[in-house]
């Protein structure tokens, strides 16, 4: 199957951002900008530093960095406008070990995936027999 290529851009808003890196397969790495430090069940919002320029038809898909790490993404996240054009992500992590949890500056927080957006009409039915 052949891949669908588009063209994403992005900036740096501060200079601390990390620049996201490609792990060969169309997934980028987003990390840290700075050291944070969770406590215990402490939640908080990392702002990456970084500004998407994404063009139509394309959707960003955010996922956490790996499942054993003892923090996870907690919804929602959040894409906010920068208003100069582009959106910049924000992530909103979560402390599930018992003890504080030290992240430090350029580690792998999330990863990100681009897909194509599909328009299809969505059809109400009024019985699993119609889907057939």
């Amino acid at each position: 199957m052949e891949s669908l290529r588009a063209r994403v851009m992005f900036s740096k808003l501060i200079p601390e951002a990390v620049n996201p890196d490609e792990n060969g397969e169309g997934v980028f790495y987003l990390r840290s900008p700075k050291e944070t430090t969770l406590k215990p069940g402490e939640e908080t919002l990392i702002d990456t530093g970084l500004r998407f320029y994404i063009p139509p038809g394309i959707a960003p898909l955010l996922s956490e960095a790996s499942p054993v790490q003892p923090y996870h993404l907690a919804r929602p996240h959040e894409w906010v406008d920068t208003f100069g054009g582009g959106f910049k992500p924000v992530l909103r992590l979560y402390n599930d070990a018992r003890d504080p949890l030290v992240l430090r500056k350029g580690e792998h927080l999330a990863s990100l995936r681009f897909f194509p957006l599909i328009t299809a009409p969505l059809v109400a039915i009024k019985n699993d027999v119609e889907c057939n």
